[in-house]
This record gives structure tokens, sequence and C-alpha cells, in this order.
């Protein structure tokens, strides 16, 4: 009984040790010769955005996590102490900063593309992200992911309600997305229509294109965009011009 016993200990000694050797010869993905372990130390700089984008899916549990992540109050006890040392500014790049790293996962998801299907509803809920610069980056990478997916609806939802953002360039991008989803998500073209009214210039464009994108399915605001060709900027002006033609027709949009 108790060489059984040896015999048994032997044996899941044998198969702990074979577990721990496959684990630290299991090879990681490459990117520029270095493994996605060290890239995701690297994170949030440009060159670890590009090369977590590069390893597709394998990355996504890990950019979701970034997309929400938060200062440690180590974090914050290392930004407090750098910013009383005379040389602060010299170390100020080892301080965290939530707001970019945020930001930069929802550009890496957006790279990735619709293989990152399953972030949809992480990147929706990053919407309500306190820093514009979030909010910007999540509604171009819905635009990048969701279209024509099993998650499009989701996007479009959450897309619709960005248009209303305080930030210009969020709300702009977001009309732009949507776009994306034509020749399906019509729900969203009378969404569109209020950005015509828009007080900035680049949410007048971006809804303008969007809406172009639906063609005949947007004929109905022909007439809005219409009061567009009166815009006081140039380039509205032509992009509305171009828009009547896509949604009509270049015969029948010159006859009405």
């Amino acid at each position: 009984m108790k060489k059984r016993l040896q015999w048994v200990t032997v044996g899941l000694l044998v198969v702990i040790a074979g577990f721990f050797f496959l684990r630290r010869n299991r090879k990681e993905p490459m990117y520029d010769d270095r493994p996605v372990s060290y890239w995701q130390s690297e994170f949030p700089s440009g060159e670890a955005v590009t090369a977590l984008a590069s390893f597709g899916s394998n990355s996504i549990p890990f950019l979701i996590k970034a997309l929400f992540r938060q200062p440690s109050p180590l974090d914050r006890a290392y930004s407090v102490a750098v910013s009383n040392l005379p040389a602060a500014g010299a170390l100020q790049s080892g301080v965290f900063d939530a707001d970019w790293c945020n930001a930069r996962a929802a550009t890496a998801l957006g790279k990735i593309g619709p293989a990152a299907s399953s972030a949809v509803p992480a990147l929706v809920n990053s919407l309500t992200n306190a820093f514009y610069g979030t909010r910007n980056n999540a509604v171009v990478a819905l635009g990048q992911i969701a279209p024509h997916t099993s998650v499009e609806n989701l996007a479009v939802q959450g897309l619709m309600k960005a248009t209303g953002d305080a930030d210009e360039n969020t709300r702009a991008n977001a009309c732009f997305s949507l776009g994306k989803f034509a020749p399906g998500a019509t729900n969203a073209i009378p969404t569109l229509q209020l950005g015509l009214s828009d007080s900035k210039r680049q949410v007048r464009l971006s809804a303008l294109i969007a809406m172009s994108e639906f063609s005949a399915a947007a004929a109905a605001c022909v007439p809005e965009i219409r009061k567009c060709l009166e815009d006081r900027d140039i380039f509205v002006r032509k992009t509305a011009t171009n828009a009547i033609q896509q949604i009509l027709g270049s015969s029948e949009s010159q006859m009405k």
C-alpha cells in the first residue's frame, strides 16, 4: 500500500512538472520579435496598439480590460510622488494615464475589425466614459467592427445616442460610422437627419455623407438635405449636392 502511494505521488509530480514545462515553453504570438506579453506591458504606447491589434482575437480580453482600467492605489501614489519632485517633468512618462489607456484600447479593438465583435458591448458601454477621446475612439471602432455582424443592432443604438455627444468629433464620427451600416439600419436615418442642423460643420458633413450611403432609403430626407445647399460652408453645400445625386440618382436630382 505504501509503495503504491509512492508511485501515485511520483506520477502526480511528473504530471505537474510536465504542465509547468509545457507552459514555460509554450510559444507566444510575436510581433517585431517580441511576444504578446511584452506588448501588453508596453501598452498604451502607439507601437503597442499596432502590435496588439496584429494579434487579433488573442488581444481582445486584455484590451477590454484596458478599455475600463482605472489607476490603482499604487498608480495614484506614484503620480502624487512624482508631481512633488523637482524633476517631475522627466518622470511623467512613468505615470499611468487612464484616459489614454482607455482611448487607445478602443483604437486597438477597432484595428482588429469584425473579429473583435465580442468587444462591441464593452465599446458601447464605454460611450459614457468621461474622457472625450475614449468616446470618440469607441464610435470609430464600432464602425470598423460591427457593420453586418450579429451585434450591429447594439452598435447602431449606441452610435445613435452618441450623435448627441457633447464633443463635436464624437458626434461627427458617430454619424460617419452609422453610414457604414447601410443599406441596413435604416432606423438611423432620422437621427442622421438631425445632424444636418448641427452647429458644427464637421457634424453636418458627416451626417450628409452617411445619409448618402443609404441611397433611396433616405429619399424622404431630401427636402432637409436641400436646405444644406444654402449652408454658409462651401464644403457642406457641395456634399449636399453629391448626397442628393446619390440618393435620387443624378438625372432625377437635376429634375427636382
